[in-house]
């Protein structure tokens, strides 16, 4: 890229969004090639039509080339980028400087580059606005007088605007492929009424609203013209009867993630709310109604629409993930039609998993469906409250991800994204960022998060997909080491760690149990020391690694089960009697605890279902999907468990497959329903029906115990394609087409 471009004196200013407008002139049949890098994020329409996503998210100083290829059709001669810069810190984007690069190639020729595009400031999108959530950015309003279709396809009637060349980033390629953009099924409506306005009613406020500031990004309350989530918690619905609006409700069947897409007939100025979440609540309230919570995870989830007379095909700039969205209507207007423009990664379009048994071939799709969603540009914890890239949650998705794409293309990317991360100002030094790329002024880091993107980068380094020799990465490795080395004590054991020590959401995460030496983070701790060891052939590592295991051992077992943590008591170290499900799977998942050395424990969590174990044993406290229930996965295929995998693969997903068609953050629904980790569980399914473990040396590790029941997988080991077929208890394995 030559240079780029911003409008100028705009570049500091939050929440704005810019068109980058090109006429072009091309010939029916001519060969079109766009490539783009901008900041924060864009759409990109040729001849009126959603063509574009992006870019691809990076590090620090850094940008991602995004090249599209076309054929000119002849109608298609005016390509518009809408490019929106939010100056604010979020888990989503960084807060930078932002600008628009870009260059048109015909036939191969350049035919223009940024300076060529006419820049217009898009008005109808007010600023001054509440934050989606504390992980994302500005929540969308806007104030429409004229359909945006008509920017797209000839009038423009918003304010132009001068640039000026701007610092651009040091560019790189894309990595992964472009997302995939495809409207979903229309959205049925299963309700409607009118609709009443109250005072009084409970309103959200959390950190969004009330902690603006230096460390928080965004408009203080006093500053935003409207608060939506006020606005929307005073509405009373009335199915089947009138009142001073009217609103609709629809079920698109299944969730998705993408733009939320409506065409609208608006006969006198009327206002739209667009309410939504992923789930609805039980019963009806006291009107009858559907419960729709659309704070349920401290997010805005609701979109509001001035529109003056007209028809208009509104779609929201931003993606969001929903199965349910309420239409609320205050004037003369009529919505037509309800869809999605999904937004998804086709990076697992080869792979193929099928299997007789309906239920399990639900959960693999939905695992699928869930990862698909979650991986556009790096791996994200969900499409929804936050898509931000969480260090811990990679651990497991980036496993997902090489069973899906074979190389892991995705998991490259989130990784080399974290290696070009800067040293954060706020975070302690050798301390990895909690989740990237974001920022982090409040000085917020997860000490654990550091410890699983190094066990990350040695599992991936050792399987051989990043063809990249070890060494380079093993300055990185060895800073997150030192920086955990001032917290052991005189046995070597890591104590009173710093920062928020995540272990899970559950009581094994409760601070009592995290004070003093916790045994799942030291339990974490030998098995960055061990896998570096063996990584990077380090005696030294290895030795500490023994000592430390020892140590665990002798202070955390108490003859029956680990426990969670020890506290000082007259200086010496005492366990506290705090027993977990969660902590037993870390001890056995780090090599702590062994089949050998803890028989009776062993056979009590690995011999019988978990709700046979936890029915027998009601003081334990249970574990959650982040990571417990991960853990467990993953030692059922270590130990060759495959019946007990696929019906605990059911105990656990299947209500989650039913209900929304993606998996979820927790056993339940009081956060995210659509969680990137959980689709894990596809390379559980895979292994137990066809023995198929993933690419170990660039080869394929296949077990040879299997269950019997007729299936088939198809999909890549490194970059050469497999296939297992079982049928009637035999398995044929093809490798490299042989």
């Amino acid at each position: 890229m030559e240079s780029a471009i911003w409008a100028k004196g705009k570049s500091e200013e939050k929440n704005i969004t810019l068109a980058f407008v090109h006429e072009g002139k091309y010939a029916k049949g001519a060969q079109l090639t766009i490539k783009v890098a901008a900041s924060n994020v864009y759409k990109m329409y040729i001849g009126g039509r959603l063509s574009g996503y992006g870019p691809a998210r990076c590090a620090h100083g850094y940008a991602r080339i995004d090249e599209y290829d076309f054929t000119a059709d002849g109608d298609a001669q005016r390509i518009v980028f809408e490019v929106a810069s939010y100056r604010i810190n979020s888990y989503i984007y960084i807060n930078e400087p932002p600008f628009f690069a870009c260059e048109v190639f015909v036939d191969g020729k350049r035919m223009a580059v940024a300076e060529d595009f006419a820049c217009y400031i898009l008005d109808d999108r007010v600023q001054k606005v509440q934050r989606y959530s504390f992980q994302r950015a500005f929540a969308e309003y806007y104030r429409i007088n004229m359909p945006r279709m008509e920017l797209y396809t000839g009038k423009i009637k918003y304010p132009r605007a001068e640039t000026c060349v701007t610092a651009g980033r040091k560019y790189l390629p894309r990595g992964v492929p472009l997302p995939q953009l495809c409207n979903t099924e229309t959205f049925k409506e299963i309700e409607r009424g009118g609709v009443e306005k109250r005072d009084g009613a409970p309103v959200l406020r959390n950190k969004p609203l009330t902690d603006i500031g230096e460390k928080l990004l965004g408009y203080p309350m006093c500053e935003l013209e409207e608060i939506l989530t006020d606005i929307a918690s005073g509405f009373v619905y009335l199915p089947d009867k009138c009142g001073i609006g009217c609103y609709a409700l629809y079920d698109a069947n299944k969730e998705y993630s993408g733009f939320i897409n409506m065409q609208v007939r608006v006969r006198e100025h009327s206002e739209l709310y667009i309410i939504f979440d992923e789930i609805l609540g039980d019963g009806c309230d006291e009107n009858g109604a559907r419960k729709l919570d659309f704070t349920r995870m401290g997010c805005c989830n609701v979109v509001k629409y001035k529109l003056d007379v007209g028809e208009y095909a509104i779609n929201t700039f931003e993606p969001y993930s929903l199965r349910y969205l309420r239409a609320v209507i205050f004037g003369d207007a009529e919505v037509e039609r309800v869809w999605m423009s999904e937004v998804k990664s086709d990076t697992a379009e080869s792979f193929k998993f099928t299997v007789e048994d309906n239920e399990i071939q639900l959960i693999a799709n939905t695992a699928r469906r869930t990862f698909e969603q979650n991986a556009v540009d790096i791996l994200m914890d969900c499409p929804s409250r936050e898509r931000a890239g969480w260090t811990n949650d990679s651990y497991f998705s980036g496993q997902a991800d090489r069973l899906f794409t074979g190389t892991g293309k995705i998991e490259k990317n989130f990784l080399e994204n974290l290696l070009l991360a800067p040293q954060f100002a706020e975070l302690p030094q050798g301390m990895i960022p909690m989740c990237y790329p974001s920022d982090h002024l409040d000085g917020v880091y997860i000490p654990n998060c550091a410890m699983w993107f190094a066990l990350q980068l040695c599992d991936r380094l050792k399987s051989s997909t990043m063809n990249e020799p070890a060494e380079v990465y093993k300055e990185k490795v060895y800073d997150v080491i030192r920086y955990f080395e001032k917290y052991e004590n005189e046995e070597g054991l890591l104590e009173d760690l710093e920062g928020w020590i995540f272990i899970e959401w559950s009581e094994c995460g409760n601070d009592e149990h995290l004070r003093g030496v916790n045994f799942p983070s030291n339990m974490m701790w030998y098995g960055v020391l061990r896998q570096a060891g063996e990584l990077f052939v380090d005696r030294a590592l290895l030795q500490r690694a023994e000592r430390l295991r020892i140590k665990i051992r002798e202070y955390s077992f108490n003859g029956e089960y680990y426990e969670d943590n020890c506290e000082r008591e007259n200086k010496k170290l005492i366990r506290k009697g705090h027993i977990t499900e969660t902590c037993q799977y870390y001890a056995f998942f780090f090599d702590v605890a062994d089949e050998e050395n803890d028989k009776l424990l062993y056979n009590r969590l690995f011999e019988q279902n978990r709700n046979d174990f936890l029915k027998n044993e009601p003081c334990i406290a249970r574990s959650n999907m982040i990571a417990g229930l991960l853990l467990r996965g993953e030692l059922l295929m270590r130990y060759k468990k495959q019946s007990l995998l696929v019906e605990e693969s059911k105990d656990v997903f299947l209500k989650m497959a039913i209900r929304t068609s993606t998996l979820w953050e927790n056993n339940s629904t009081v956060a995210s329903c659509n969680h990137c980790v959980a689709s894990i569980v596809e390379k559980w399914l895979v292994y137990a029906y066809t023995g198929y473990i993933g690419c170990i040396d660039g080869k394929p590790n296949i077990a040879t115990e299997f269950l019997g029941t007729n299936c088939e997988f198809e999909g890549y080991c490194g970059s050469t394609p497999i296939k297992i077929t079982v049928r009637e208890g035999n398995r044929t394995v093809k490798y490299n087409g042989r």
